[in-house]
């Protein structure tokens, strides 16, 4: 088990070197999943189609 703060402050430190990385925060996202993939529609306006789609926040998720 790792302590969420730990694994946050890890994960921030090493962001800047993955240039195919994009990370979206703030926002919130609804998801439309299909069989070919999925449809990430955020709260800035942005869309997103991606044949995978991870969401690392947390038991409740609504993703």
């Amino acid at each position: 088990m790792v302590e969420a703060r730990s694994l946050r402050v890890g994960l921030n430190a090493r962001l800047p070197g993955m240039p195919n990385l994009r990370v979206f925060a703030p926002a919130t996202a609804t998801v439309e999943r299909r069989p070919e993939g999925a449809t990430v529609r955020l709260s800035t306006g942005e869309t997103l189609t991606a044949r995978l789609v991870v969401a690392a926040e947390g038991r409740n998720s609504p993703l």
